[in-house]
């Protein structure tokens, strides 16, 4: 087989601290020349309680708008200038002030990033105010749209309009002239005027500062926020945009999706599903709705961070242990909501669980009989070490026969029959575990088989441990960057599993092996298993 690393769950151009050119520096650099992109879907298409236009309801700068959205300023360290409520003819006015030598700047934000949007979703902002600078005493007004963090210095790029002298260009920031002012507003053309020199539409409108220096003042009214594409119209321009910037850095990426509000959170793993649309909804989209959704186009997906939703729905008296055995009924009896992939390979845990307790859980509904593809995740909302090289940086290595390719539909069907492995690309590079020459996910009939695995190109000491039913049966110890071993998986159970896990010196998760699956008979294994093109050998 010929195995193909990739990130299946990346956040990108709906982030402060992302990007795609960032994920695909990141991934450029590790030798990873595929991934999914993985963008809530809610957050594609303004939502009722967004923050599309904002102005003061009262006379404090973060305040809760009629809709119920909370956003405003907060004043930024380091101010030296004032500023004041007002009441104006149309309502309350902030005005923002900094005498000679003196600079005063708020910020602009909500709470959960209920204004932001992608600036390939063709986004302008309307700014009702009135500015006052001499030029002549060298006063200066900036409205700062902050952006998304951009490589290779991974900080935020800011386009600035500036109301005075425009300052000296620097790393990740553009300076433009203020636009004239129209129809009584100052209107921002965020898509059109950001160059690609700060990323161009590879963005998106995270905060707003105003800034006002020497001798300026701003009498602030309103914002209004105005995007032209939501849901799939938006997934639609981040896949042309994908296609050209992958070209550039050398990845492919994959525009698939989060379903992220309608039950637990789900990946589709598919360009041909089209996002889900909640408007047609009236934003209520159930588990089955989305789920029905993905399975008419004929797509896949994961059952994301399994103990996520717990979390939420418990009773808040629940002990940990009884938290886990609701979850993993739920998820046996559900047989996982017909999931074809469930995220495992969390080394530093989430949501309060160990690695080892995701492990279980996966053992578990493996006991059961439910065959479903664990794979490795960071859910990697950011561009930074954090999710690439360092804590939950785990990516899936999926293995392909040798007349497949790393096609879209090569890919997933890897991922679907299981024949994948996950891991740290820090540490280790290379993994196989088979039985009888038989890919991981496979599964066979009768009393026993042997099972053997292989590592190599290991950046670190540690040993693998062999597990058998959920239970590790041996451990071997890593030498000399390889580690290797061969066991025998016996028919003592309905449903028989082997996997192989491989620790770091320091007992951290840095690579796990799907399971070799053992029944008495073809019959015993699941109509779905069969259907997810795993091999089974009589």
């Amino acid at each position: 087989m010929k195995f193909y690393p990739m990130h299946l769950h990346l956040h990108c151009s709906h982030e402060p601290t992302a990007s795609l050119s960032s994920h695909m520096s990141n991934a450029a650099a590790l030798g990873i020349r595929h991934f999914w992109t993985t963008e809530h879907d809610i957050r594609m298409g303004r939502r009722p309680k967004d923050v599309s236009e904002f102005s003061f309801p009262e006379k404090e700068l973060f305040v809760q708008l009629e809709n119920g959205a909370k956003a405003g300023f907060k004043e930024e360290d380091g101010n030296t200038g004032t500023y004041a409520f007002e009441d104006g003819l149309e309502g309350i006015t902030l005005r923002i002030r900094a005498d000679e030598n003196e600079s005063e700047s708020l910020l602009f934000h909500s709470k959960g990033k209920r204004h932001s949007a992608p600036l390939f979703a063709r986004l302008c902002v309307d700014l009702d105010a009135d500015m006052i600078a001499s030029a002549e005493r060298g006063a200066r007004i900036t409205v700062s749209f902050i952006l998304s963090a951009q490589p290779p210095s991974y900080t935020q790029a800011e386009l600035c309009y500036v109301y005075g002298e425009l300052p000296t260009q620097q790393e990740n920031m553009q300076f433009l002239p203020f636009p004239k002012k129209e129809n009584g507003v100052y209107r921002f053309p965020l898509t059109k005027d950001a160059s690609d020199e700060i990323g161009g539409v590879d963005n998106a409108l995270c905060n707003i500062r105003l800034t006002v220096e020497n001798g300026g003042e701003m009498v602030f009214r309103s914002l209004v926020f105005h995007r032209e594409l939501n849901f799939q119209e938006v997934r639609a321009e981040q896949i042309k945009l994908a296609k050209r910037l992958g070209e550039k850095w050398g990845v492919v990426p994959f525009v698939g999706f989060e379903i992220s509000a309608a039950g637990n959170h789900k990946n589709c793993y598919s360009t041909k599903v089209p996002v889900i649309d909640y408007r047609e909804y009236d934003f209520q989209v159930s588990n089955e709705q989305a789920i029905a959704h993905v399975k008419k186009y004929g797509g896949i997906f994961s059952w994301n961070h399994p103990f996520t939703a717990a979390l939420k729905t418990g009773s808040g008296e629940e002990t940990h242990e009884e938290m886990f055995d609701r979850v993993a009924q739920t998820l046996l009896e559900n047989r996982v909501y017909g999931a074809s992939l469930m995220e495992v390979g969390f080394p530093f845990g989430r949501d309060g669980f160990a690695a080892k307790e995701y492990l279980r859980l996966w053992d578990y509904l493996s006991a059961g009989g439910v065959f479903i593809t664990g794979v490795g995740d960071s859910d990697n909302h950011h561009a930074v070490a954090e999710g690439w090289t360092e804590m939950n940086n785990f990516c899936t290595v999926v293995g392909l026969y040798d007349d497949e390719e790393p096609s879209e539909q090569d890919l997933v069907r890897g991922l679907s029959r299981g024949s994948v492995w996950g891991g740290n690309p820090v540490k280790i590079r290379d993994f196989t575990f088979t039985a009888n020459g038989a890919p991981q996910g496979s599964i066979f009939c009768g009393e026993s088989v042997e099972v053997a695995f292989s590592a190599k190109d290991i950046r670190c000491g540690g040993y693998a441990l062999c597990v058998v039913n959920g239970q590790p049966i041996q451990r071997v110890e890593i030498s000399s960057g390889a580690v290797s071993g061969v066991f025998t998986l016996h028919n003592t159970q309905k449903y028989n599993f082997a996997r192989v896990e491989i620790y770091d010196e320091e007992g951290v998760l840095i690579a796990f092996s799907n399971p070799i699956y053992l029944v008495d008979d073809k019959r015993d294994v699941p109509l779905e298993t069969i259907q997810s093109d795993r091999k089974v050998f009589e």
